[in-house]
């Protein structure tokens, strides 16, 4: 046997391995790989048992309902051609000793000898910019918990409930359909497409509607919101034609040069919070559309995500689902690309032909444009169906609630919701932590053992539904950091260090705590520099509390669109 040529073959191999080896260390080559080719391993750790089997992609990893989980590691695996720079990184949240150290692949995460209540997981890297991680919890009164993605907490922080079992999944993020503008072509290194009717305008600026100019540097002017395309009190196909034509007029516009809409700095100035300046503006797009052309926000609901307008249709009785339904001008149409049945798309039906339907959408490949579909198309989940019929009444109704608030201060329903919380202070929790206000929540909203958690969330989420108030406005929440998040997208909100004064009715949020924890209730009045509210679960009751104007407890208030 020839020994040096077996060593030389070997050497050969050997230094081809490393090769790979470097590669996949690295994260040296970016591959777009198939659903499939990448996926989310985890086991569970308990005192007693140990390490649970692994599970993936969605599997269940479970414990006993008598044991607890106290450790979880996670890893991410990918096929052997494909090679993604990223990992997973995650902790885990016990009550005793908050969250533990961050770790990734497959280290342990661990709360000691504690029961974990709440998990957080996020991906990082080119992997974090090519997918979604989700996860979500079963507690251990045997309530799967609602999915959370990419570092948001998923658990049970301020309840008695453990977690008993995980599922996690990771899913290529999710894009909108990229079509290029009938009258242009792609465009090289962010050239803005105009309207057929436009020209190329310097440094990247975004040409503007008719009612407005376009200013120094770049920055783009917002349309004066007073002045609707079409006289106030318009109803029916004349509204509805003003909203098509004003979506119509819009076509070809994008971004400016500093990355924002115009449609983003109208919903940011509307509801005071900047980030929507340069966020994804398809909805936003519309909400503009609707406002200029003269159409009540009771006609057609002005929101910032597509998933808030569904509900609104939905909770309204104007929802169409696809099958079944012939869409027509003027309706809006709803997508859903990741098959969750919340919409995450949307545009305004402009035409109907045949087996066709055409409508104009903002955010599509970064533009407003025109887009054919086949009507059994399987993006498309639905329809909306605005009331322009009543939309001369819903702008007067719209005028009289202004000049009320003007006058007052408060508007029907806020001074309502207020009246319906102060007939309830002096309720106490019961010693076992029950609340009628959990037990509502879990009866109505979330069947998910919430009848003795932490309770002044559902405090407010009550009130508002005994008020009457639309669920499109207040949305029940028991989490007073997902009930923020959420309440940003439907009403106006004010950081607290801004120098805000909050009015009656405002809901206020206490700063969160390093666990995620919070406080909120709603606010009653401003006397003598003190913000006096109304709280639940403030010594385990409904009761009054006073705060200095400048305290630095408060985090920010919402001001919900009440009727």
């Amino acid at each position: 046997m020839n020994f040096r040529r077996v060593n030389r073959k070997m050497m050969y191999v050997l230094s081809f391995m490393a090769c790979i080896l470097l590669v996949n260390v690295g994260g040296l080559i970016v591959s777009h790989a198939d659903e499939n080719d990448v996926i989310i391993k985890y086991r569970t750790y308990t005192n007693n048992s140990g390490w649970q089997d692994d599970a993936e992609q969605g599997g269940d990893c479970a414990v006993d309902s008598k044991e607890v989980i106290t450790g979880m590691k996670m890893m991410v695996v990918m096929s052997e051609d494909v090679t993604i720079d990223g990992t997973v990184k995650y902790s885990v949240y016990s009550k005793e000793s908050n969250w533990s150290q961050e770790v990734d692949t497959f280290s342990k995460a661990s709360s000691g000898d504690n029961a974990i209540k709440a998990i957080k997981a996020e991906l990082t890297g080119t992997l974090a910019s090519q997918y979604d991680i989700e996860y979500r919890a079963c507690t251990s009164d045997n309530q799967w918990l609602s999915w959370s993605k990419n570092g948001v907490v998923v658990g049970n922080i301020d309840g008695e409930a453990n977690i008993i079992a995980i599922q996690a999944k990771i899913n290529k993020k999710v894009e909108e359909p990229v079509t290029l503008p009938e009258t242009g072509t792609t465009p090289d290194s962010g050239a803005v497409i105009l309207p057929e009717t436009g020209t190329t305008p310097d440094s990247g600026v975004v040409t503007l509607p008719e009612t407005g100019t376009t200013p120094d540097s770049g920055v783009v002017t917002l349309p004066e919101t007073g002045t609707p395309e079409v006289a106030p009190g318009t109803s029916g196909n004349e509204a509805m034609e003003a909203f098509v034509n004003k979506a119509v007029s819009q076509k070809g516009q994008t971004r400016n040069a500093e990355g924002n809409t115009v449609y983003g700095e109208w919903w940011a100035a509307r509801v005071g919070n900047s980030a929507f300046k340069d966020a994804k503006w398809c909805a936003m797009f519309l909400s503009w559309c609707a406002n200029e052309a003269g159409i009540s926000e009771k006609t057609v609901g002005y929101f910032a995500a597509c998933s808030h307008w569904q509900e609104f249709y939905q909770n309204n009785g104007r929802w169409h689902a696809k099958d079944g339904y012939t869409p027509k001008r003027g309706d809006i149409i709803f997508f859903d690309y990741d098959g969750d049945g919340s919409a995450n798309h949307n545009g305004v039906v402009e035409s109907v032909s045949g087996s066709k339907v055409t409508a104009l959408e903002g955010n599509v490949n970064d533009y407003v444009d025109r887009v054919e579909y086949e009507l059994t198309n399987n993006t498309i989940i639905g329809y909306g169906d605005p009331d322009y019929a009543n939309n001369a009444a819903n702008v007067e109704a719209d005028k009289q609630q202004q000049q009320q608030q003007e006058e007052t201060g408060a508007s029907g329903q806020a001074q309502r919701i207020l009246e319906v919380a102060e007939n309830e202070i002096g309720t106490r929790e019961r010693s076992d932590g029950w609340t009628k206000y959990g037990q509502w929540y879990n009866d109505n909203i979330d069947n998910g053992g919430f009848a003795k958690q932490a309770w002044c969330a559902m405090f407010v989420s009550w009130c508002a539904d005994q008020t009457g108030v639309s669920r499109d406005v207040i949305k029940p929440y028991a989490s007073c950091w997902y009930g923020l998040k959420d309440l940003k997208t439907r009403g106006e909100y004010h950081e607290a260090s801004s120098g805000y004064q909050p009015k009656p009715g405002d809901i206020f949020f206490h700063q969160f705590k390093s666990n995620g924890s919070g406080h909120t209730g709603l606010v009653e009045k401003i006397q003598d520099a003190q913000i006096c509210t109304i709280e639940g679960n403030t010594s385990n009751s409904v009761d009054r509390r006073t705060y200095p104007l400048s305290t630095s407890k408060m985090k920010g208030y919402i001001t919900p669109k009440y009727n």
